[in-house]
């Protein structure tokens, strides 16, 4: 019997089973749940505790794996998890992140190399116990409880998507490069919408109903620009999704192709006919962004602009029911065709976002606390 840990770099069980008694185990990082987006990883655990679980007194470690519920995001942990199976004692991370930036590209650069070691120092270095994969404000049914928290500081993050975009003049040409754009110009306009949201809760709160409006239209216009620069990368888009799941179906077959795209958009949604893991596996994509994301958003900012407006009280029960009806249940039952094709260029996209958005000398402030989540 070979036993794997399943999630070694968060949830190790090794230790506490004193080596699995004796039965050979692989030390596993499972990263992932969902194949759901956002810049995450745990750089320090992984370069640590795979020695330790080698080294430990009677270990039965026999090798490393990897068992995420979904891939084609943050390639730079993979890469580095994979290269702990040959190596010998932890590398220098700083040296790692700067070389990772240099093999991708194709190419030794200053702003790339001075990204890369800033993410590996922030977004990539989460130590905790927090179940926060995939819970973002964009991409969860709207409410007034959402708690969303980082576990770095926001406006680094921000700095080091600036820091990438200037080493567009070495690297523009790269796929990779322009791959890595539109993720962290995602992440970016994400965090921001963590900003606008606790500015909306705020002036909710405060009864504030020019404020309210004033936030809400902010966060309309983040919701359209998301769309816009995902839709500008063929690898975040929802036509390539639905258009892989219909051609399993037999040709001719129109009950076979409808259940195929059904359940292709229910996974990504509702997870369920009524929402039973509704969210689990969201996906922030060019059509879903602009079809389900916004819609649900719309939908709970008119509620709580009514509920000032004409003084009465918020129904939130009426409002998921609203969400429900109007957005979420179409969506999953829709035939709407959705583009395979990029549109628009990445590069000169990214950079009206970081002029319209990004702000040096914005200290951006997250509501809650590192046991308060989404």
């Amino acid at each position: 019997m070979i036993v794997l840990d399943l999630q070694s770099e968060q949830f190790p069980q090794y230790a506490r089973l004193k080596s699995y008694y004796g039965q050979p185990f692989i030390w596993c990082m499972l990263h992932n749940f969902g194949g759901t987006l956002g810049m995450f990883g745990s750089v320090e655990i992984i370069n640590k505790r795979v020695f330790e679980g080698r080294d430990m007194a009677g270990s039965t470690m026999i090798g490393t794996g990897l068992t995420p519920e979904g891939i084609n995001q943050n390639y730079v942990i993979y890469e580095l998890m994979n290269e702990m199976s040959y190596r010998r004692e932890p590398v220098d991370l700083d040296s790692w992140f700067g070389n990772y930036a240099t093999r991708r590209y194709g190419a030794e650069n200053e702003y790339a190399t001075r990204a890369w070691k800033n993410l590996g120092k922030t977004i990539y270095n989460f130590v905790g116990l927090e179940k926060i994969r995939g819970k973002y404000v964009v991409s969860t049914r709207p409410s007034l409880k959402l708690y969303p928290w980082t576990w770095y500081e926001p406006d680094k993050f921000l700095n080091s998507w600036n820091t990438l975009m200037m080493a567009r003049y070495g690297r523009g040409n790269s796929t990779l490069y322009k791959h890595d754009v539109v993720d962290l110009t995602r992440q970016a306009l994400q965090l921001i919408a963590d900003r606008v949201y606790a500015n909306i809760i705020d002036s909710f709160n405060k009864k504030n109903l020019t404020a309210l409006r004033s936030h809400s239209a902010l966060m309309f216009d983040l919701f359209d620009d998301l769309e816009m620069i995902l839709a500008s990368s063929k690898d975040f888009l929802l036509g390539t999704w639905l258009k892989a799941a219909k051609a399993m179906a037999e040709d001719g077959n129109e009950k076979e192709l409808e259940s195929y795209e059904y359940n292709a958009r229910n996974q990504i949604t509702l997870w369920g006919p009524n929402g039973e893991i509704r969210d689990y596996a969201n996906k922030q994509w060019s059509g879903v962004v602009i079809d389900y994301f916004k819609p649900r958003w719309m939908i709970f900012l008119k509620a709580l602009d009514d509920t000032l407006a004409k003084k009465t009280k918020l129904n939130v029960t009426e409002i998921n029911e609203k969400i429900f009806v109007n957005v979420e249940e179409p969506f999953t039952r829709s035939k709407k065709i959705y583009s395979t094709e990029p549109k628009g260029d990445s590069i000169d996209i990214a950079m009206k976002m970081i002029e319209k958005w990004y702000k040096p000398n914005l200290t951006m402030k997250i509501r809650g606390s590192r046991k308060s989540r989404v």
